[in-house]
C-alpha cells in the first residue's frame, strides 16, 4: 500500500510539472503573438503616416490625377489601420472614400489599362 502512494505522488508531480510546462508554453505563445501584433501595428501606423505625407506632397506639387490617386491610396491605408485597431466606423468611412475614388478613376481614366486597374482595385481589394 505504501509503495502505491509513492508511485501515485511521483505520477502527480510528473503530471503537474508537464501541465505547468504546457501552461508556460501557451503563455509564451500569447506574449509572442502580442509582440508580433504590436510590431505589425507599429509598421502599419508608419505606413499610414507616410501615405498621408504622400497625399500632402502630391497636393503641393503634383498634377490633379496624381493627387486623386494619392488620396485614394491614403484613404485605403487609413482604412487598413482603422480596421486593425478596431475602429470599425473609421474603417468603413475610409474604405468607402477609397472605393468611390477608385470607381470614379475607373470610369474617367484616359487609357483602358488604367480604367481596368482602378476598376479591379475597387472590386477586389476594397469592396
Amino acid at each position: 500500500v505504501e509503495l502505491d502512494r509513492v508511485g501515485d505522488s511521483k505520477k502527480k508531480k510528473k503530471n503537474s510539472s508537464s501541465s505547468g510546462a504546457v501552461a508556460m508554453m501557451k503563455e509564451k505563445e500569447k506574449s509572442s503573438a502580442g509582440k508580433i501584433k504590436s510590431h505589425f501595428l507599429r509598421r502599419l501606423r508608419k505606413a499610414t503616416h507616410f501615405a498621408n505625407l504622400l497625399e500632402e506632397m502630391a497636393k503641393a506639387t503634383a498634377d490633379e490625377g496624381t493627387v486623386v490617386e494619392a488620396k485614394a491610396y491614403s484613404s485605403w491605408m487609413r482604412g487598413n489601420f482603422a480596421l486593425e485597431t478596431g475602429n470599425w466606423h473609421g474603417a468603413c468611412e475610409e474604405y468607402g472614400s477609397a472605393l468611390a475614388i477608385c470607381r470614379a478613376l475607373g470610369t474617367t481614366s484616359a487609357t483602358l489599362e488604367l480604367q481596368d486597374y482602378f476598376t479591379a482595385r475597387a472590386d477586389h481589394l476594397i469592396a
